[in-house]
């Protein structure tokens, strides 16, 4: 298991929020939360993290708006965003918006613990 992650999670519901914050605390890993993607982007530029769960249905600012803010800043490259969604999305269409993968709800923990251990953990470094 990639120990020492910061993983923000991003989903305007509070439930979609806890429950993977939860999980993920128990098995080690540093999580934060924010509810829209505003305040996600503030986290984003105060402190680093490893890897973004992003909501794509949320009000405000769409998920695929917060992954095309992210991608455009040179700081954040590092970043591996999945996608965090009920929705029926084409990989196609997330990987065209900058996404590395997607996590589709309800997951189980093994399913988050393996896309967080997955072959995109050994890809991409911190600069």
């Amino acid at each position: 298991m990639t120990k020492s992650l910061r993983i923000l999670i991003v989903d305007d519901h509070p439930t979609n929020r806890r429950m993977p914050a939860t999980l993920l605390r128990q098995q080690g890993w540093d999580v934060d939360i924010a509810a829209d993607g505003e305040s996600a982007l503030d986290k984003l530029a105060v402190a680093h993290f490893d890897v973004v769960l992003l909501d794509l249905s949320m009000p405000d600012m769409s998920g695929f708006e917060v992954c095309r803010r992210i991608r455009a800043d040179a700081l954040l490259k590092h970043l591996r965003i999945y996608a965090y969604t009920a929705m029926s999305t084409a990989d196609g269409k997330l990987q065209s918006a900058g996404f590395d993968g997607v996590l589709a709800k309800p997951f189980s923990i093994e399913q988050l613990i393996a896309m967080l251990d997955g072959p995109a953990a050994e890809g991409k470094s911190p600069t």
